[in-house]
């Protein structure tokens, strides 16, 4: 149990820096540093289920990542150069503004362009027009071809990949019509619900959708 005693008391040292920087800026008024000065500046969030073996529960730990230098290693391979990552299991609030801090030192305030990625979740959507207003929404098209595959089934993979290709030209809304059409021809009440609920998922994040081919590059 040594290594694990020696990364709780390390992580606890870390946590605490964190939450200083945090109140310096948040609640004393410390100005914020300076950073690079990105041309694009890649910010991803999203949130994860976390087992909690004290409590036998699940908590969610949020996630965020931000980096603005690709680096093709191999073909399909890419490295992430300048990737910083930050998790937390705390408030929306709290993650927010210690991520947002995170970025301030990768240049978010300086970047001349900057895309936030996500799953589109409502607390997401709020984080962004908290702390990067000004930021480009993009919807993870990751998490679109998940739950198009959830909706449709693993066996209709060529329909998958027509609609995500729709997805990738932005055209959120036909993805939407025609789910909707295809809800009303399944024959399976169950998975026509799933269908259905997909297709209310592509509405909600309609204005991301288009945003991504304006990502591309």
């Amino acid at each position: 149990k040594k290594i694990y005693s020696m990364a709780i008391e390390e992580g606890e040292r870390i946590g605490a820096w964190e939450e200083r920087r945090r109140e310096g800026v948040f609640e004393e008024g410390a100005g914020v540093g300076v950073g690079k000065k990105p041309q694009t500046l890649y910010i991803q969030v999203d949130g994860t289920a976390v087992n909690d073996r004290e409590e036998r529960d699940w908590m969610e730990c949020k996630v965020g990542a931000s980096f603005s230098r690709r680096v093709k290693v191999s073909k399909g391979r890419v490295w992430l150069a300048d990737k910083r990552t930050y998790a937390g299991v705390e408030s929306h609030e709290s993650f927010g503004e210690k991520f947002f801090l995170d970025c301030a030192g990768q240049g978010v305030m300086e970047a001349e362009r900057v895309i936030f990625i996500s799953d589109g979740a409502k607390w997401i959507r709020k984080l962004k027009e908290d702390y990067f207003p000004g930021a480009l929404g993009v919807l993870d098209i990751w998490h679109l071809e998940r739950e198009l595959r959830f909706a449709l089934g693993a066996e209709r993979e060529a329909l998958v990949a027509a609609l995500k290709g729709l997805a990738l030209e932005g055209q959120g809304r036909e993805i939407a019509e025609w789910l909707v059409r295809e809800s009303r021809r399944c024959p399976d009440s169950r998975q026509a619900m799933k269908i259905l609920e997909t297709a209310g998922y592509v509405m909600s994040n309609l204005d991301w959708i288009e945003n991504i081919p304006k990502a591309d590059g």
